[in-house]
């Protein structure tokens, strides 16, 4: 989905923001093409759904994905899995964020354009501020549901 996302200057407000307007795009008609779609592009060759998916995100700022895990532990040749990071390709978006879930923990994985983005430890600090900032928020009397 693609949308306009607000930035007040308030974080509990964006963060109410931002969940509604995500919420009202998780029953949305058209998600229900998104696997036919998929598996239509997986019958591609790469370069072809590269080119693709690159124009479509020509102008697009940042693109964030989320993607849930597995809710319970997971073991790799007997081992426990203790980190899963998923890093989306560099498409043409300046900045793409991933996060997944498992096991009740996230990950984020972060793909800079360095020709977009010209102050990668910039963006790092404001990203991790920013980060900081969501998590006081849970640690607060503010509510963030609406």
């Amino acid at each position: 989905a693609r949308f306009i996302v607000p930035a007040p200057a308030n974080a509990a407000a964006c963060v109410r923001e931002v969940q509604g307007i995500t919420s009202s795009w998780k029953h949305a008609p058209g998600l229900a093409l998104s696997e036919v779609l998929a598996t239509g592009l997986d019958m591609l060759p790469a370069p072809v759904v590269s080119a693709m998916w690159g124009s479509m995100l020509k102008g697009v700022d940042f693109c964030i994905t989320n993607v849930p895990g597995p809710p319970f532990e997971t073991y790799f040749a007997g081992s426990r899995v203790e980190r899963m990071y998923a890093f989306a390709p560099p498409s043409g978006a300046a900045v793409n964020i991933s996060l997944v879930t498992s096991a009740n923990r996230a990950y984020v994985g972060i793909v800079v354009d360095s020709a977009a983005v010209s102050d990668s430890r910039e963006l790092s600090t404001c990203i991790a501020e920013g980060f900081d900032e969501v998590f006081r928020l849970g640690h607060t009397d503010e509510k963030l549901r609406p």
